[in-house]
């Protein structure tokens, strides 16, 4: 298991297959983007392998914790292809707002879709 600190109070935890798969996924180059640099020296210097207990728990790096400011009382929440931990209370709060969101957030998906299909067209 892979943790990583993300912005907003929130730890991602993604098996370490997955998080191998999307390291990989980066543009192979001695000189790459700059931008693309400095995130995949902080995402990848950021995170840490969690090894599994016998029974088959993980422990959270106390430092990781402080760093993204996360309370005793969390939630885990799935999504999809990973886990977040997060503030219970900033998790329940969020709820009905995220709900609201559902409709935006999926118009503004399919147009960045057709805005790929289209580029890719060109």
């Amino acid at each position: 298991m892979c943790a990583l600190p993300w912005a907003g109070g929130v730890i991602r935890l993604y098996t370490a297959r997955d998080f191998e798969a999307r390291a990989r996924m980066g543009e192979e180059s001695l000189i790459p983007d700059p931008d693309e640099a400095q995130l995949r020296t902080t995402l990848f210097g950021l995170s840490t392998r969690l090894p599994l207990d016998s029974a088959g728990r993980i422990r959270l790096p106390e430092e990781m914790i402080q760093q993204v400011g996360l309370p005793t009382e969390v939630a885990l929440v799935g999504a999809g292809d990973w886990l977040e931990i997060q503030d219970r209370a900033v998790w329940r709060a969020s709820k009905a707002h995220r709900l609201e969101q559902i409709p935006e957030i999926m118009k503004r998906l399919a147009a960045k879709q057709r805005h790929l299909r289209n580029s890719a067209g060109a």
